[in-house]
């Protein structure tokens, strides 16, 4: 498997189909607490999975409202919004890529950009 970096995008490239993160400036950190995350993403790749992990306060419904509008979960939600309050006190985490094994060795783990919490894989053909 080849990993590239190409226009600020982390991709991984496959025979006939590829994996797109979509996210940016991805940097490698050691592995971060399991009960902080939660995985919204797995895709099965060869050897293993890749699988998107995502601060485990955000909810589907949240992130629904952030995708493609804000990173920030009190600009949608509103400065006075009770449901605001726990992102004032600590900010949502930044997205990570994590990549396993079939026996569940983590290969990788990586923050895709350090100011967005959120990110998805996308299947393309080649």
């Amino acid at each position: 498997m080849k990993r590239l970096l190409r226009d600020g995008a982390a991709k991984m490239r496959f025979t006939k189909s590829a994996i797109v993160l979509l996210a940016a400036f991805a940097t490698v950190t050691s592995a971060a607490p399991t009960t902080d995350y939660q995985v919204i993403q797995s895709v099965t790749v060869a050897g293993g999975s890749a699988k998107i992990l995502e601060d485990a306060r955000l909810t589907p419904a949240l992130a629904r409202l952030m995708w493609g509008n804000a990173v920030d979960p009190i600009f949608v939600l509103g400065e006075d919004n009770p449901a605001a309050r726990p992102f004032k006190a600590r900010p949502l985490m930044p997205a990570r890529l994590r990549e396993t094994t079939t026996t569940g060795k983590m290969l990788i783990d990586v923050i895709l950009n350090s100011e967005a919490p959120l990110a998805r894989i996308e299947m393309r053909r080649l």
